[in-house]
């Protein structure tokens, strides 16, 4: 079954879901989003801070063509060189993300920081999936795209969104499921995220109590969450900061350097020059430094804001919809 919209699949999925305002009582109020968390203890000295549901959970993953295999993006068109590539532009990544103050500010405040999580939500390809527990962020997601800089309504085709129980705490294996939650950069937190690990040739649908439904996409929907998110970059799921830049230059730049190839060497057991010789058939050369690192005026800047906002902000993001009735 198609359903008519992305509405009237999020009513199959939840009758009563205060998203459906949007379109059930269109004109007469408008739908606002507030943004808290909590703070579990992972049991390993540390802790994770994520979106006020409770701990039984439904989470969300919105695609705008439901023929696209919901699989990591670094297993798309995958071989043994581009997993490669990947693995040590996630370990460049992860270099530099050690160089923002915030980052360091959260370790100290006990916060576990989810360093595979980030380098997925700033643009680079890993073996992790997206989720959401805001079934909004979902839908926006599901019936919009980006395009010269900002973005628009999907306005024709067959999309899908996806439904998956996960209880928090029902497995020890925390490398499956990521509750990524609040971070010391803000795009998770705005997204209510959270992650799950698949393996190459895996999809969510492979596994246990996960529920894809497929609607049709009309501008008016795309619209109608555009509204809620905002169209322009940047917007409330997407804001404006350093690391989205580096990650996507990360991503796209053909170079790495020397200490990531090093890095990655010793984890896999690999010869540099053989490594570098794969690199070098692939148009990738080695550097000796970060191409794209941040620049001490922005890590200046950075060190301000964790100096007056601490280091999420300096205001506590809530994942709760409320429908305010006009006038």
């Amino acid at each position: 079954m198609i359903y008519t919209d992305i509405f009237e699949a999020i009513r199959a999925f939840s009758p009563q879901d205060i998203v459906l305002n949007i379109k059930d009582r269109a004109g007469t109020g408008r739908l606002v989003r507030r943004l808290s968390f909590d703070a579990l203890g992972t049991g390993k000295g540390d802790f994770v801070i994520f979106p006020r549901t409770g701990m039984n959970i439904l989470f969300y993953r919105g695609q705008t063509d439901a023929s696209w295999p919901a699989i990591p993006s670094t297993y798309r068109e995958a071989t043994p060189e581009t997993l490669m590539v990947d693995s040590i532009k996630f370990l460049d990544f992860s270099m530099i993300l050690e160089r923002f103050p915030q980052v360091r500010c959260a370790r100290k405040q006990g916060v576990r920081v989810d360093t595979l999580a980030l380098a997925q939500h700033y643009g680079l390809r890993t073996d992790m999936l997206d989720l959401t527990s805001d079934i909004a962020v979902a839908a926006f997601l599901a019936t919009t795209q980006f395009q010269n800089g900002r973005f628009v309504p999907v306005e024709k085709g067959i999309g899908s969104i996806s439904r998956m129980l996960i209880l928090m705490g029902m497995t020890e294996n925390d490398e499956i499921f990521r509750p990524v939650g609040l971070q010391p950069f803000q795009r998770p937190g705005q997204q209510c995220a959270f992650g799950i690990k698949l393996a190459e040739g895996q999809t969510i649908n492979d596994l246990q109590f996960v529920d894809t439904l497929q609607f049709h996409q009309n501008r008016a929907c795309g619209q109608a969450f555009l509204d809620l998110f905002g169209s322009k970059m940047p917007n409330r799921l997407f804001p404006q900061e350093a690391i989205a830049q580096i990650g996507a230059k990360i991503r796209r730049s053909d170079k790495v350097t020397q200490a990531a190839v090093s890095a990655y060497c010793k984890e896999q057991g690999l010869s540099q020059d053989t490594v570098k010789q794969t690199l070098r058939g692939m148009g990738i050369s080695v550097e000796p430094k970060p191409v794209f690192d941040p620049s001490s005026r922005q890590l200046a800047k950075e060190r301000m804001q964790v100096m007056r906002h601490g280091a999420f902000g300096g205001e506590i993001i809530f994942s709760r919809l409320a429908y305010l009735p006009e006038g």
